[in-house]
């Protein structure tokens, strides 16, 4: 080969003419343009020609692969001494343009008859496929110039040749670091032969030969993964090599980094080079793993250059702590088995004060924005402190010092800090590959959880480390290195679809490393809690909580951001164990087996609740619940594996049966059209009747006496509400009394019915024993006492009954004759005598089939269930709602006959508690647990129906199916349970449904008796502990509890006095129902502090403290209850602040303000979740933070009572922010500038979904615009308004209106007109201190009036007769009318028996 080397100082020479000639002729004329296009030809080619001789000059084996390259050589060799001596003529000469113009020309032309003779050359290089470049020698010294031409012809190639997409990208990455590799290997021996000469090939292969630019691409990826710092190979030669030229370390970091001493970079990632060197030349440190976890270190700093200097910033302080772990991590790695001694090496002090000063600026760094995670930096500081105390302790050979548990702490730090790293490098794979499958990115998050896990267990378990947690964490270490191969294996931009597989199968295999590990933990560490959770088999707890999961997933993904794929996955095998369970259920596989799976089904889903909602509220140990967790993941997969095999089953029997049903499907087992209470016992109702319309000159007391069950209540409740009695007596009024009693709640009871003014509340109970005299006295009365059990009752009341000697009653119920009887003489007790076979047969009839005949199949086992019942009435109606669900069959009614125990002879009670079991046995799921949570109210109280379905739908009793809302469900089931007579109706609505319900004696037993077996509820009272040692007068202040009372139940219902609740501070980690009813207490005057229930009840879903005064300020602490879903509070508080909206999940919120007014924050309207917001008296919001205009809405609420609305603007906004509102209740205040007479009226027509409305207006009688109500509305309640001729008209438009009150309202016209075609849909019409004189209607005009209600229509002359006529009248009630009105409607009644010959129609007229 020939000696002949490239002049570089010509090609120098030419790059200076080539300056000189553009300086020199900068005109823009055509001559000048072409001169500079002709020099920029030339300088070019003479440097791709300069290289070619250079590149064969180091190409191995020429001779061999091109014949007659020697000719070729020595021809461009001549040629380049002609152009330097041509370019050195001109060099120092000025000529005009065309002078250098002609000579360029030539020498183009000159040049470019070479090409062709070293293209051929070049493809026969080529076809040899050997890029072998010669060993460095004396005669190729000059790899300097050599690079440097080679860099600038790639830099031509990519400015002139038009390069695209990902070859001009990598043709600048590979530029970029090329130049970082000159600037490493100027002055040091590194081994670079091949790449340059690899490179100059790709310049040659390109400018010669012209390849395709797909192909150049390919190649320099090659060549840029052969100088790359993420190449692992590159990096490792570069190890190789510093270990040798130790003193290249500053050189290699400054150029490799692109950067120069960075906040201390450079000088951490040299000492950090330097330590590691140091290592490896005492063997203590392997090469390939030290560049395995020093590489990504340094890619990492290279990117930062290319990051915004706030990043940068935030960058440094974490890329600081990797660094100081892995510094930390290989002075620990000296200190195991196989370093220098069998002590702490004595140079240990100076490693640890750099442990020291590293640690100190790392927390230095940090500013308020930035921050590492709390145990990174509990491990920074704590590791150069442990290790000096064991430094320390080794010098001093204490007594018990043992090396190897120096060894064994040491360890423990190492894996510490190798899971931090790990963790970091796999956050940092997800975010720099988006190209991820969903599936993979699932896997990743997976590990970077149990990674999570792993930590907190080493963290918090691993004190005195045995030899099992010595073997575990071996394990950890092998999967922390496992784990940091996968991450440091797979560059950014080396992600293919074979990379993508590999990667696939290789964390296939660190998760079964994981789940191996996690089995490990498990058996050493799990603590899990034994809590009591409710048995009842309600799958619908665990739709609730799947949608939970997913809720908190969507909403407040943070507080659980370390456990995200975790409970992805739970939520997803919940999912599809219900849907196959049910599905299995609903084909007819109803066994054992399936029975078993839901129990343990239930149960692990409790726990999985109690568990995330544990760490959403960092409740108890967090590593505990992670292992937790992991168990629960477990359980649930064997149940899914056990569920498999029924899969086969359920089709099999589905296509049998072929049954089609549909889930949560509500039997509507109430009779229509009959009575809820069937009379039977006809003869002892006239007794009754009669005795209470006997004319007497005392105040008589008559008892109804009889068994549990016989029919008391019932037989009382169809006499009170008779018309001829209700006609017989100014005031009636009843009160329940039961066991448990108080003397104020009996009187406030009573006055309820003729006072209902909250203001009584307040009351002392002398004044109200005071206000209960004077208002009966001089009128007749009835007052009905209900289930009296001792004679105190009435020592208690009779002082406040009148003896006036106008033939007033006492009617009574017991079921103690010895009681009654000390207060009743002989003639006035009836005792009540159990039904005949005949009655008890007619009673189950008339029940199961109420508008036709017995089929003659069914008379025959019908009557032997009749018998069965032994005279009870409430045993026939228990079974008759049994029966009334199932197959008309005899054989299906015979397995009624069988279930019966035939030992119950003479007990009629216990027959009747075992009937009530086997209607609870015969409930579907879903209507067990309601029906048990009907104990956590007190006995003997009405249960408003309100709060009872709310309540229902907070435990997750309710889920929403199909297009039926959660309201609608809660109401079918309720109905469901009431046909199966487990429930009795107290009170019903207007429009016919149930406001209020209550539970028999006899029937609560049962539900306290399953509650407590199924674990379902906790009901105490003040016979329970610790109330019951607790005397009434005890000081708040003074008294200290001998034991604090903690409660494990999942739900807790206390009853007892107010400042005995306080007084115990219950707590009650694993509860998550807390309800609390006050008993014996005054008014709530006096506030208490009930900050303790946010310390001690921290996974409350249910809180209900309604009855407790918590003073002006909403209570401390109740904002931290993050997962409550119902609230309800009171007191004098006036308003609430802001960080009520910190309850994400809160959906029914209550406040019973003693004030009045209570004043909601802006916050309220960023609680998406909200369904239901109930404020007494009323509630506002905050003008100044109502912003009109904002696009904020409560899409999700349902019912809102009751707001004060001003008119105009104010009103108009709140109304656009309730889009879905279903109810409405709204006080319209008289803004303080009124000055008009006639106001705009808030157009409620917005609210399309609104189906009752109350309005009141506070003030004068209001005179209003038009009325605007949306077509959707059914119930309509307006008070103290002005009412014209059109605003009636309006109403009447209404098409679905169905109930109408009207209450203290001036009509301009006191004729009231009805037109036809108005109120087609009007059922119930209730008038009340309106000033109508004259009513011109008839049936024609309400067509569909079922109920008519007149109280205190004292201008009203009379009711039009024609009202006979309306079909659908049921029954009419008056209260306080003039005399002419009564005397219309027995004119009405003899109307009815004339012309229809019935006696249908009921009236009721109150005095």
């Amino acid at each position: 080969m020939t000696s002949e080397r490239p002049d570089y100082d010509s090609v120098e020479h030419l790059w200076e003419l080539h300056a000189r000639i553009l300086a020199r002729y900068g005109g823009e004329d055509a001559d000048t343009a072409d001169l500079h296009q002709k020099v920029n030809s030339f300088s070019s080619k003479f440097k791709f020609l300069s290289m070619f001789l250079g590149y064969t000059q180091r190409w191995s084996d020429a001779h061999e692969v091109v014949p007659n390259l020697d000719s070729l050589l020595i021809k461009i060799a001549i040629a380049a001494q002609a152009f330097r001596e041509e370019l050195l003529n001109i060099t120092c000469v000025y000529q005009p343009t065309h002078f250098f113009l002609a000579t360029f020309t030539g020498l183009n032309e000159k040049i470019e008859l070479l090409k062709p003779e070293i293209s051929e050359a070049y493809l026969q290089h080529l076809s040899s496929h050997n890029f072998h470049p010669l060993p460095p020698s004396a005669q190729t010294s000059d790899w300097h110039p050599f690079l440097v031409l080679v860099m600038k012809n790639l830099s031509f190639i990519r400015k002139e040749y038009n390069l695209v997409g990902p070859l001009w990208k990598r043709m600048k990455a590979f530029n970029k670091n090329l130049k970082s590799f000159l600037r490493f290997i100027i002055n040091t021996d590194f081994p670079h032969c091949e790449v340059v000469i690899q490179a100059a090939h790709v310049c040659c292969w390109f400018f010669y030969t012209g390849m395709d630019q797909n192909g150049m691409a390919m190649l320099l990826a090659d060549l840029q993964h052969k100088i790359d710092l993420a190449s692992p190979e590159f990096f490792e030669r570069i190890l190789e090599f510093l270990q040798h030229h130790q003193k290249y370390n500053v050189d290699f970091v400054r150029e490799m980094l692109h950067v120069s001493g960075t906040s201390g970079l450079e000088n951490r990632l040299v000492s950090l080079l330097t330590c590691a060197l140091k290592s490896m030349e005492t063997k203590k440190l392997d090469l390939h793993w030290f560049s395995k976890h020093i590489k990504p270190l340094f890619v990492e700093a290279r990117s930062l250059g290319d990051t915004t200097l706030e990043a940068c910033k935030t960058g440094h302080v974490v890329l600081f702590a990797r660094i100081w772990f892995l510094e930390a991590e290989i002075f620990l790695k000296e200190q195991q088995p196989g370093g220098s001694s069998t002590l702490l090496s004595l140079s240990i002090k100076d490693q640890v004060k750099f442990l020291y000063d590293e640690s100190n600026f790392l927390r230095e760094s940090l500013t308020p924005q930035e921050k590492l995670e709390n145990q990174m930096l509990e491990l920074i500081e704590q590791i150069p402190k442990q290790v000096d105390y064991l430094y320390e302790s080794s010098q001093s050979h204490a007594k018990g010092f043992i090396p190897s548990k120096i060894r064994d702490v040491l360890y423990k730090f190492l894996v510490q800090m190798m899971l931090f790293s790990t963790k970091e490098l796999l956050s940092n794979l997800i975010k720099s590959h988006e190209s991820f499958t969903f599936l993979m990115k699932r896997q990743i998050g997976t590990l970077h959880e149990e990674l999570t896990m792993v930590i907190e267990i080493v963290f918090n378990q691993f004190k005195e480390i045995t030899e099992d947690e010595r073997l575990t964490l071996t394990c950890i270490e092998e999967l922390a290195s496992g784990v940091t191969s996968l991450c440091n294996s797979f560059p950014a931009d080396e992600i293919t679809e074979e990379a993508m597989n590999k990667m696939g199968l290789w964390l296939f295999d660190l998760l079964e490393r994981v789940q191996t590990l996690q089995a490990k933990l498990k058996e050493l560490y799990l603590q899990v809690p034994m809590l009591n959770f409710p048995k009842t088999p309600a799958l619908g707890f665990i739709e609730f909580l799947q949608q939970k999961l997913k809720q908190l997933l969507k909403w407040n993904p943070d507080s659980v951001a370390h456990l995200t794929n975790r409970i992805e996955t739970i939520s997803e095998d919940f999912e599809f164990l219900i849907s196959h369970l049910i599905d299995f259920k609903e084909k007819g596989v109803e066994n054992h087996g399936r029975k078993e799976l839901c129990t343990r089904l239930i149960h692990v889903a409790h726990e999985a609740e109690y568990a995330i909602d544990s760490l959403v509220v960092k409740s108890g140990d967090e590593w505990n619940q992670f292992l937790w967790l992991y168990h629960i993941s477990e359980e649930i997969r064997l149940i899914k594996m056990q569920v498999r095999p029924f899969q086969g089953k359920a089709i099999a029997v589905g296509v049998q049966n072929a049954v089609q049903t549909t889930r949560h499907e509500i039997p509507r087992t109430r009779a229509t059209g009959t009575s809820e209470d069937v009379l039977i016992l006809n003869d002892q109702q006239k007794e009754i009747v009669n005795l209470l319309k006997r004319e007497s000159t005392h105040r008589d007391v008559i008892s109804i006496v009889g068994m549990p069950g016989i029919g008391k209540t019932t037989l009382a409740n169809q006499v009170y509400n008779d018309p001829e009695i209700v006609g017989s007596f100014h005031i009636r009024a009843w009160c329940y009394v039961s066991q448990v009693y108080t003397k104020r709640d009996l009187l406030l009871e009573i006055l309820s019915h003729n006072q209902p003014n909250d203001k009584i509340h307040a009351m002392e109970d002398e004044d109200l024993e005071l206000l209960l005299y004077q208002s009966l006295r001089r009128n007749r009365y009835l007052i009905f006492l209900d289930d009296v059990w001792d004679i105190g009752v009435w020592d208690n009341l009779q002082c406040s009954f009148p003896n006036d000697q106008n033939g007033s009653k006492i009617l009574i119920t017991s079921r103690l004759s010895d009681v009654v009887s000390k207060v009743t003489p002989e003639s006035d007790l009836v005792k009540l005598r159990p039904l005949s076979d005949d009655e008890s047969w007619e009673l189950l009839r008339m029940k199961i089939f109420p508008e036709k005949r017995c089929p003659e199949k069914l008379r025959e086992v019908g009557r032997e269930i009749a018998e069965k019942c032994q005279g009870l009435p409430l045993s026939v109606v228990a079974i008759a709602s049994l029966l009334k669900g199932r197959k008309m069959k005899p054989e299906s009614w015979k397995q009624i006959v069988r279930s019966l125990n035939p030992r119950i002879i003479d007990d009629p009670q216990t027959r009747c508690m075992e009937i009530f079991e086997l209607s609870y046995k015969n409930l579907p799921d879903y209507l067990k647990a309601c029906f048990l949570y009907l104990a956590v109210f007190q006995e003997d109280k009405e249960i408003p129906v309100q709060k009872l379905t709310w309540l229902w739908m907070a435990e997750g009793f309710i889920q929403e199916k199909n297009s039926k809302s959660l309201e609608d469900l809660a109401e079918d089931y309720l109905i469901d349970l009431i046909g199966r007579s487990l429930i009795t109706v107290a009170k019903r609505r207007s429009d016919g449904g149930v406001k209020s319900c209550r539970l028999h004696h006899l029937v609560r037993a049962l539900c306290l008796l399953k509650a407590k077996k199924e674990n379902f509820l906790e009901f105490i009272t003040s016979d329970d502990k610790p109330y019951a040692s607790f005397d009434d007068d005890l000081d708040l202040e003074e008294f200290e509890p001998s034991y604090p009372m903690n409660y494990d139940g999942y739900r807790l219902s206390i009853s007892t006095r107010r400042n005995h609740f306080v007084m115990s501070t219950p707590s009650g980690s694993y509860v998550r129902t807390l309800l609390f009813f006050a008993t014996g207490d005054t008014y709530p005057r006096c506030p208490y502090d009930i900050s303790f229930i946010s310390r001690n009840f921290k996974l409350l879903k249910v809180l209900d403290l309604e009855c407790i005064n918590m003073g002006n300020l909403f209570a401390a602490g109740i904002d931290l209850l993050l997962h409550l879903i119902y609230l309800a509070v009171g007191g004098d508080i006036d308003c609430i602040p802001s960080s009520l909206a910190n309850l994400r999940n809160l959906e029914s919120f209550l406040v019973k303000g003693l004030k009045g007014k209570v004043i909601l924050p802006d916050a309220i309207w960023h609680m998406a979740r909200l369904r239901h917001v109930r404020v007494k008296d009323r509630l506002s919001f905050n003008l100044k933070d109502l912003q009109v205009g904002i696009s904020t809405q409560l899409n999700n609420l349902v019912s809102l009572s009751s707001v004060s609305l001003s008119p105009g603007e104010h009103a108009e906004e709140i109304i656009r922010r309730l889009p879905n509102v279903r109810k409405l209740s709204c006080i319209i205040l008289r803004s303080r500038n009124y000055s008009v007479e006639c106001i705009e009226f808030p157009r409620f027509e917005r609210l399309t979904e609104l189906m009752a409305l109350k309005i009141s207006y506070r003030g004068k009688g209001l005179n209003v615009s038009a009325f605007d109500f949306p077509k959707s509305l059914k119930k309509l309640s307006l008070s103290n308004f002005f009412l014209r001729g059109y605003h009636i008209s309006k109403i009447g438009s209404l098409s679905n209106l169905e109930v109408l009150k009207l209450r203290s309202i001036v009509f301009k016209h006191t004729n009231w007109r009805l037109i036809k075609g108005k109120f087609r849909q009007l059922k119930c019409l209730k008038l009340e201190s309106v000033n109508i004189v004259k009513w011109k209607a008839n049936s024609e005009r309400l067509p569909s009036l079922q109920h008519l209600v007149l109280r205190r229509c004292e201008n009203l002359k009379k009711v039009p007769v024609d009202f006979v006529k309306i079909e659908t009248l049921q029954i009419i009630e008056v209260q306080g009318c003039r005399e002419s009105v009564e005397i219309s409607l027995r004119r009405l009644k003899e109307e009815e028996l004339h012309q229809y010959g019935t006696d249908i129609l009921k009236v009721l007229i109150n005095h």
